[in-house]
């Protein structure tokens, strides 16, 4: 069997709507069952297609989770690419970041328990290739290059990039694991327009807690 370092050698892959379907499905399966528990006759039936089609386009079980995660990454990559250059300032840099943390969990839902799997019994390549995600998407860089500019400038503390990362990470991302219990602590009921409200809100406490004394 195929390790999920293969995927890199899988045939083109010509029938993209295809590929999608069992993305899909896949995402889905993952998300119901965790990786070992998950059935590729179950993918099969889900997207519609011949198990013959997900070896074509994955050549094992391993490398379509592989896909899964490598593709849910990608996915929020671009979109941050697409909105984000080096002329917009910190704080819309901040803003972008903030709607890409919420569109992990409000546009694809069905990643959340997967990703909960993994940090919970972290796999060293599954790991590995988030981190390889993150990397290519620059926006540490951007992260240490808008740090360093606004401390030089005296807008900023001083201040290590990566604790600055870090702190917005959670910040933002905090709230989507532990929504469950927050909103019953706080009886918040519209989840929706709180997850609206709170992509400007954290921005503007991280702001306010960074600026230059």
């Amino acid at each position: 069997m195929n390790s999920p370092q293969d995927s890199k050698s899988a045939p083109p892959h010509i029938d993209t709507p295809t590929r999608q379907k069992i993305l899909d499905a896949a995402r889905s399966e993952f998300a119901a069952h965790g990786k070992a528990g998950a059935r590729v006759d179950r993918i099969a039936r889900q997207a519609g297609i011949n198990k013959a089609m997900i070896y074509y386009h994955f050549q094992s079980k391993e490398n379509l989770y592989m896909e899964v995660i490598r593709e849910f990454y990608l996915s929020m990559q671009e979109m941050a690419k697409r909105k984000i250059d080096e002329s917009v300032s910190f704080e819309t840099f901040l803003s972008v970041m903030a709607e890409g943390y919420a569109a992990m969990f409000d546009r694809i839902s069905a990643f959340k328990p997967i990703l909960l799997r993994e940090l919970a019994a972290p796999d060293p390549v599954v790991m590995d290739e988030i981190a390889r995600c993150f990397r290519e998407a620059g926006i540490t860089q951007q992260v240490k290059l808008r740090v360093d500019a606004g401390v030089e400038a005296g807008e900023l503390r001083q201040l290590d990039y990566r604790q600055t990362f870090i702190s917005f990470l959670t910040m933002n991302m905090g709230y989507y694991f532990m929504a469950p219990v927050i909103d019953r602590v706080l009886g918040i009921t519209d989840t929706a327009a709180f997850v609206k409200e709170r992509k400007s809100v954290v921005v503007d406490i991280f702001l306010n807690g960074i600026k230059a004394r």
